[in-house]
């Protein structure tokens, strides 16, 4: 009767290939920034004398400090000067700001090409269907350094005084390999549904009472909440899948 065994070192090879095979799938199944999101603390760089956009960073401040992330506020400029031109300060790695104001610092030359359409555009008595926030954030996304990753930016608009005149709407920039899936898709709800007149309530209760964090925490218990239950119904990040250098 012919034998069913098969040599050992047959068996070891296909363990072996098992194994390998195994450990490659483990690797494209979860989320590939999940290890190096967990080692940085998220240093969240904001303009401390725009009360609106301190109201905000403090909003993604919270959120991510609730799901174990170590989070604070840099409350230095965002944009430092050198003889080549401005450029982002380094002390951060989450940037909030603007989608026009940070287009006009990553690539000068395009945001006001893209500002003397817009203005044109103002001004004129039959204006085109062209869509100038959707044309500054991909100049912006194009523009990004290859590190950095956005999500699409907020219906709600600030940095009513960045020259050139662009749409300026609520946007995050951030290291592309900071947050986690999770991460990412909090801070891209939150923007997506925040609206100009939650912004603007929460500023003015904030400078009534001098006191950012409570009165963005009692807002993130309540309306905040509401927000990322509505995101996760719908299942979708509301983010950008674009990251720096995307063409």
């Amino acid at each position: 009767m012919r034998s069913c065994a098969r040599p050992a070192h047959a068996i070891a090879g296909v363990v072996l290939s098992a194994m390998l095979l195994t450990g490659c799938s483990s690797q494209f199944d979860g989320d590939p920034y999940a290890d190096n999101a967990k080692r940085a603390p998220v240093g969240i760089m904001v303009d401390a004398g725009e009360t609106d956009q301190v109201v905000l960073a403090e909003i993604f401040r919270q959120e991510l400090i609730s799901q174990g992330r170590e989070a604070s506020l840099v409350r230095e400029d965002i944009f430092q000067e050198s003889k080549s031109g401005r450029y982002l300060n380094p002390n951060g790695n989450f940037y909030v700001g603007c989608t026009g104001a940070f287009l006009s610092v990553l690539n000068p030359g395009e945001a006001r090409e893209i500002s003397k359409d817009y203005r044109k555009a103002q001004h004129s008595s039959q204006p085109g269907g062209e869509d100038y926030l959707a044309r500054t954030h991909i100049a912006l996304m194009s523009a990004l350094p290859g590190d950095l990753a956005a999500v699409e930016p907020s219906s709600a608009t600030g940095c009513e005084d960045a020259e050139p005149k662009l749409p300026e709407n609520f946007v995050a920039l951030y290291q592309d390999d900071l947050l986690d899936r999770e991460e990412r898709q909090s801070i891209a709800s939150l923007t997506k549904f925040i609206t100009r007149k939650d912004i603007s309530e929460l500023a003015q209760e904030a400078e009534q009472k001098g006191d950012v964090a409570k009165v963005v925490r009692t807002w993130l218990h309540g309306s905040g909440t509401k927000m990322l239950d509505e995101e996760g119904d719908s299942d979708s990040s509301g983010g950008s899948d674009l990251t720096g250098g995307s063409k």
